[in-house]
């Protein structure tokens, strides 16, 4: 009994081992996941997003293009991230447009920036970058944006529409840092009176066919321009421009000291605070007026070594109509400024004849005041290098000026 218990239990064993092995010899062997095939090359990117895209570094053979654009690429909603070291280029007809809710935020280094440019290697050879939304969230750092601006679109000064071209156009919100624009047909960039420049800080603006920058002068507040380079444009200058029918700006305004003239493209009639700081350099397009109007003050003080300058575009006598201050704001003051080229008229205002002149100091119904420092020039204008109301008052300690005000 004892001898056949043993085998039972010894063959029950072997079964059990038996069936065991043979579960694991018909276990399936998995599957394995398949490697994603790497992109090689350039990725053509569509023409519409409204839901975000991001954009990386993944093309490391030939010239390292990593995305194509050959149409309006329009961003209408979620964030545009791009990583450092990626290059974008464009056709002739491509473009790239951020609008409604969406935003980019490309974010370059100082040794992999991003570059946007065509898929030609010269000026002008794509549309541009459009900024249109008013995401505060928009921006790009250590970016290099060339050879765009081939089409020309309508914008304004004043209330006159022209044709103009940009490698970068905003009419929305906008921080540019550390970053080079280069290469237009036309203007650098572009700002609408609409426009909210955030911040622009360490950039260099080059090499572009007209005007280096244009823009609303109520919007210089955040132009970091003593940070920034602009070398090499054919109009080198930044355009500023006023809007109403009145050519009003309602902003307090600062100019800051630019290493290029602030260029007046159209009469500017500043209802706010205006206050010019040394070393500026102001030129104005033939026949407009730089004004102070409204309850604001005017302080244009300069230095011995930093002297303010504002003169025409052409230094020709009556090229401009000059400096013209319509407040009786006590703070109104000049000193360390040189200015000429004026008298041409003051036809806003339709001043008589007579009181044409460099600066020009109050009108028939608004009058004027004026602190005249003593290191205050006046030169080169074709009629009077101070002209008065005679509503209207001046403190004047400028030998130069002292006896040659005209009163009207």
């Amino acid at each position: 009994m004892r001898t056949f218990s043993k085998a039972i239990i010894v063959l029950t064993i072997l079964s059990l081992f038996t069936v065991s092995c043979k579960k694991e010899d018909t276990e399936p062997t998995p599957t394995p996941t398949p490697i994603p095939t790497p992109v090689v090359g350039p990725i053509k990117l569509g023409c519409s997003y409204n839901d975000g895209l991001t954009l990386t570094n993944h093309n490391k053979i030939g010239n390292g293009v990593d995305y194509i654009i050959d149409c309006d690429c329009e961003i209408t909603g979620g964030k545009l991230a791009i990583d450092t070291n990626v290059i974008v280029q464009f056709s002739t007809n491509g473009s790239l447009t951020i609008k409604n809710n969406g935003y980019v935020e490309a974010k370059g280094s100082p040794s992999k920036s991003i570059i946007f440019e065509g898929q030609v290697n010269a000026p002008a050879s794509w549309r541009g970058i459009w900024i249109e939304s008013n995401d505060p969230r928009n921006s790009m750092d250590y970016c290099v944006v060339r050879n765009a601006g081939n089409t020309a679109y309508t914008a304004y000064i004043g209330t006159s529409s022209y044709q103009a071209k940009a490698n970068i156009w905003v009419s929305g919100n906008f921080k540019l840092t550390n970053s080079i624009v280069t290469g237009s047909g036309g203007e650098g960039l572009h700002f609408y009176d609409d426009a909210t420049l955030l911040t622009f800080s360490n950039n260099i603006v080059s090499n572009n066919a007209k005007t280096a920058i244009i823009m609303y002068a109520g919007d210089l507040a955040n132009l970091g321009v003593a940070t920034s380079t602009f070398v090499g444009n054919t109009q080198n200058y930044i355009g500023i421009y006023s809007t109403s029918s009145n050519n009003e700006v309602a902003e307090a305004v600062i100019f800051n000291k630019a290493n290029v003239p602030y260029l007046l493209l159209n009469s500017i009639f500043f209802q706010n605070n205006l206050t010019i700081n040394p070393g500026v350099s102001i030129k104005s397009k033939a026949a407009e007026t730089l004004g102070l109007a409204g309850t604001g003050f005017i302080k244009a003080i300069g230095t011995s070594a930093d002297p303010i300058n504002i003169s025409g575009e052409t230094n020709i006598a009556g090229f401009w109509n000059g400096l013209f201050v319509a407040t009786t704001n006590p703070l109104n003051e000049i000193n360390y400024l040189n200015i000429s080229d004026g008298g041409n008229s003051i036809a806003y205002y339709q001043l008589s004849n007579d009181s044409k002149g460099n600066i020009a100091i109050g009108w028939y119904s608004n009058p004027g005041f004026l602190k005249v420092g003593s290191n205050t020039n006046s030169t080169n204008s074709s009629g009077c290098v101070l002209a008065r109301h005679s509503n209207s008052n001046i403190t004047n300690n400028s030998t130069l000026l002292l006896t040659t005000t005209c009163i009207y």
